[in-house]
C-alpha cells in the first residue's frame, strides 16, 4: 500500500509539474493565453499536488499500525459496524481497511482538486491562440473579424514577424502598452507575405491585429513569430535587426559597412530572384540604377580638375547638336538636377517603351526627346527637378571630352584605381 500511496503522489506532483512546464516555455512570447488565473492555478496545482504526496505518504505508514488508543478503537468499531451491520470487535485487518478507505478517500479528494486547477489552467489557455518563434499559426479570417495576439514584452525587445496572406489580403497594427500605434503594414498583396519589425521602448502588452484590407473579403492565413530577442547592441546585431523583414522568400538586399576607408561589414538578406528561388549574396550582381550618378558626377570632377573642361561650360560647346532653348545650360546645371530639361523616361514610357524592364535607351535617342520640347520647364539653375536627362547628356559629354566609350574610360580611370574590380 505503502508502495502504490508513493506512486500516486508522484504521479500528481508530475502533472503540476507538466503545467508549469507550459507556462514558462510561454514566457515571453505569449501571454495573452498566460494571465494570473493559470499562474495561480498552476502554483496552487503545485501546492495541493504536494499536500497529496504528503498525505498519501502519512496513511501509508499509518495504516501498517494498528489503533493505538481506546477513542481510535471507538470511531473504528462504529464505522465497521455501520459499514456492517453488526456488533463487532474490530480485528487488526478491519481497521487497516478503514484506515486505507480513509486514506483513500482524502487522496481521492486531493488529488481531484488538482487535476481541476490542471484542468481549468489548461481550458483558459486554449481560449487565446498562441505566437511562438518559428511556428505558423494557421487561422481563418473572417470578412468582419480580427485576429488578436498579445505579447507581454520587457523595455528594449526586439520582435520581428509576418502574415502570410494565403487567401486573404490583411492589414497588420500594431498597438503598445497605452494603446498607440506602434506599427501599421499593408503593403504587400494576397499571397505575400505581411511582415512587421518593432522594439519596445516601453514595457507592458503589445497587440497584434490582423483585419481583412478590403472589407468582406475573408480567407486563411498564417501569423509567426520570427524573431524575439533583446535590442542588439553590437552594429552588426542592429544591421540584421533592421533586415529582419527581408526574408528568404522576399526580394532582399545586400548591405555594406565602410569603416576608415575599409569595407568593415557586407552581408546579404533575402531573395535577389524569387522565380528560382536565388538567395541575395554580396556576390550576387545588382542594378544599383540611380546610385551610377555619383559616379558620373566623380567622373565630371575629375575632368575638370585635369583642365579638360569647365563646369561652367554651356553644354552645347560638347553636344552641339542639342537644341537652343535660348538660355546657357552649363555642365554645373546637369549635376544639379536645374537644366529645366523635362524627363526622357517619362515621354517613352508613354510612347510604350519598357524603360523599366531594361530596354536599352541609345544615347541620340535622349538628344531627339530633348530637342523635341518645345521649352524648358524652368529657367536653368532656377528650380531643382530630379532629371535623368540631365546625366544622360553628362555620359555624353565624358564620352566627347575623352574620345572613349563611356563604360571603358571609368572602367580605367575611375573604377580600377580605386580597387573596384567586381
Amino acid at each position: 500500500m505503502r508502495r502504490y500511496a508513493l506512486v500516486s503522489g508522484v504521479f500528481l506532483t508530475l502533472l503540476t509539474c507538466v503545467q508549469l512546464r507550459r507556462v514558462i516555455l510561454q514566457w515571453p512570447v505569449r501571454v495573452a493565453s498566460v494571465d494570473v488565473p493559470v499562474w495561480a492555478s498552476a502554483v496552487a496545482a503545485l501546492i495541493v499536488g504536494s499536500l497529496a504526496f504528503w498525505a498519501f505518504r502519512v496513511r501509508a505508514r499509518q495504516i501498517t499500525k494498528p489503533p493505538s488508543s481506546e477513542a481510535q478503537r471507538v470511531v473504528a468499531r462504529r464505522i465497521v459496524v455501520y459499514h456492517l451491520g453488526r456488533q463487532a470487535t474490530p480485528t487488526s485487518s478491519a481497521l487497516e481497511a478503514v484506515a486505507f478507505q480513509g486514506s483513500i478517500m482524502k487522496a481521492c479528494i486531493t488529488g481531484s482538486f488538482a487535476l481541476l486547477l490542471l484542468c481549468v489552467g489548461g481550458a483558459h489557455a486554449q481560449q487565446a491562440s498562441r505566437l511562438q518563434v518559428g511556428t505558423p499559426v494557421r487561422a481563418t479570417l473572417a470578412a468582419d473579424g480580427t485576429l488578436r495576439y498579445e505579447l507581454d514584452l520587457p523595455n528594449g525587445h526586439f520582435v520581428a514577424g509576418r502574415v502570410d496572406q494565403d487567401g486573404v489580403d490583411a492589414t497588420v497594427t500594431i498597438t503598445g502598452p497605452a494603446g498607440q500605434r506602434v506599427q501599421r503594414a499593408a503593403r504587400v498583396g494576397q499571397g505575400g507575405p505581411e511582415s512587421f519589425a518593432f522594439a519596445t521602448d516601453t514595457a507592458g502588452r503589445y497587440v497584434i491585429e490582423v483585419t481583412p484590407a478590403t472589407a468582406g473579403k475573408a480567407g486563411a492565413v498564417r501569423v509567426q513569430l520570427t524573431r524575439s530577442e533583446p535590442v542588439a547592441t553590437t552594429p552588426e546585431g542592429k544591421v540584421d535587426q533592421a533586415a529582419a523583414q527581408l526574408y528568404k522568400d522576399t526580394p532582399g538586399a545586400v548591405v555594406g559597412v565602410i569603416k576608415g576607408g575599409k569595407l568593415a561589414f557586407v552581408k546579404g538578406y533575402g531573395a535577389a530572384d524569387l522565380t528560382y528561388g536565388m538567395p541575395f549574396t554580396p556576390q550576387t550582381p545588382t542594378n544599383i540604377g540611380s546610385s551610377t550618378k555619383q559616379f558620373t558626377g566623380f567622373a565630371l570632377a575629375l575632368l575638370a580638375s585635369r583642365g579638360k573642361l569647365s563646369l561652367d561650360d554651356d553644354v552645347r560647346k560638347h553636344i552641339p547638336e542639342l537644341k537652343d532653348f535660348g538660355k546657357k545650360i552649363t555642365v554645373r546645371h546637369l549635376l544639379t538636377h536645374t537644366t529645366g530639361y523635362r524627363e526622357f523616361i517619362n515621354t517613352l514610357i508613354i510612347a510604350g517603351r519598357q524603360v523599366l524592364e531594361g530596354d536599352y535607351i541609345a544615347p541620340d535617342e535622349v538628344i531627339k526627346v530633348i530637342n523635341r520640347q518645345p521649352a524648358l520647364q524652368n529657367e536653368p539653375g532656377a528650380e531643382f527637378n530630379y532629371n535623368n536627362s540631365a546625366f544622360s547628356l553628362a555620359t555624353i559629354v565624358v564620352e566627347r571630352v575623352t574620345g572613349r566609350p563611356f563604360a571603358e574610360w571609368m572602367r580605367e580611370e575611375v573604377f580600377l584605381p580605386l580597387g573596384m574590380t567586381k
